[in-house]
């Protein structure tokens, strides 16, 4: 499923973001990929929710946490179960990277 050059590169951004703690977001099976990666293995995390939870078990064979909840955030992940949360998702993350902007204008009133 994700065997392409494209998917490649995708799979060493999504690391790399990972590894500079910048927020990954995801909307339904969106997740998987991000599973595939490795980055979800030992952390909470959701995808579509319908037809038997079967995008559920793939993406708990990569070893993630699996809830069955709207939106789960771990840290710098955002996962969702349905496009109905697309909304939901941009919102906490424009929420997080607003939050960080600021901590970043009171690192540099600190330390200016």
């Amino acid at each position: 499923m994700y065997r392409n050059e494209t998917n490649r590169i995708t799979y060493v951004d999504v690391c790399g973001f990972d590894k500079q703690r910048k927020i990954i977001a995801s909307v339904c099976v969106a997740a998987l990929p991000i599973g595939k990666a490795g980055v979800l293995e030992g952390r909470n995390a959701t995808t579509y929710h319908l037809n038997n939870s079967y995008r559920q078990k793939e993406l708990a064979e990569f070893g993630v946490n699996v809830m069955n909840e709207p939106i789960v955030v771990d840290k710098n992940i955002i996962t969702s179960y349905s496009p109905q949360t697309a909304n939901d998702v941009a919102f906490i993350m424009l929420e997080r990277l607003l939050e960080k902007r600021k901590l970043i204008g009171l690192e540099k009133g600190v330390s200016g």
